[in-house]
């Protein structure tokens, strides 16, 4: 049995594996992977292949078919038995990554506003609406907005990704 690993973020990956009979040792496996590529780990029986999912789960790695679905968290690792994973697989699972990360920055602050917007006496928000915007540097000087967030009264935002 084959496991086809692919990255479908923008970072080289190196996952580190061990399954002892693979080698008839305990080492350590390292697999590099390219930002969307994929390598292959062979030759494997059904339980060295379940040690292979379960390492790879830890590293939050989905099925193939897993990430066709709407998914709540996806850390760009995509595993398939037997066949390759299509390039609109990989391009699909970078997509569901960074809404991933779109909706985690918008968490973090939306958290970090509200704590900033808090009276330290009461605990009370002194103000109806919150609102920031975050901005990256530019590399000619400036700076290029990147994301807004509007919180009102109740603690909903209002996002905007990217500006």
């Amino acid at each position: 049995m084959d496991i086809y690993i692919a990255n479908s973020t923008r970072q080289a990956m190196r996952i580190w594996l061990r399954v002892a009979e693979m080698d008839g040792s305990n080492r350590l496996r390292r697999v590099n992977i390219t930002p969307g590529g994929q390598e292959v780990v062979k030759g494997l029986s059904k339980g060295q292949a379940d040690l292979v999912v379960a390492q790879l789960r830890t590293y939050g790695a989905l099925r193939r078919e897993e990430i066709s679905r709407s998914i709540k968290r996806f850390d760009g690792i995509v595993f398939a038995f037997d066949n390759p994973i299509s390039e609109n697989a990989i391009q699909h699972g970078h997509a569901e990554q960074i809404d991933y990360a779109q909706q985690r920055a918008v968490e973090e602050n939306t958290r970090t506003a509200l704590s900033s917007d808090r009276d330290p006496g009461t605990r009370k928000r002194k103000s109806r609406e919150t609102s920031f915007e975050i901005s990256r540097d530019g590399e000619r000087g400036g700076s290029t907005p990147v994301m807004g967030l509007t919180i009102s009264e109740t603690g909903a935002n209002t996002k905007s990704l990217p500006i």
